[in-house]
């Protein structure tokens, strides 16, 4: 793996809702379960070894059909 000098990392959780299925609760359920999610990859032991000291940046993107409905850097 290559690694390049820089001073951010990120990691991008995209979560998508059709819009047969959108309800305003279920993008809120949805939205939850992603912050749990990206909260737990950020703390594991291999992205810690991987980001090397840089500031991390963890950005959830939720998307209904072709419609962006929330980005958020949590």
């Amino acid at each position: 793996m290559t690694h390049y000098q820089s001073k951010h990392s990120y990691i991008l959780k995209l979560k998508y809702l059709s819009k047969s299925d959108y309800t305003e609760k279920k993008a809120q359920e949805q939205w939850d379960e992603a912050v749990e999610q990206i909260n737990s990859y950020a703390v594991a032991p291999r992205v810690e070894a991987l980001r090397q000291g840089t500031q991390l940046h963890k950005i959830i993107i939720q998307f209904c059909g072709w419609d962006m409905i929330k980005m958020r850097e949590v």
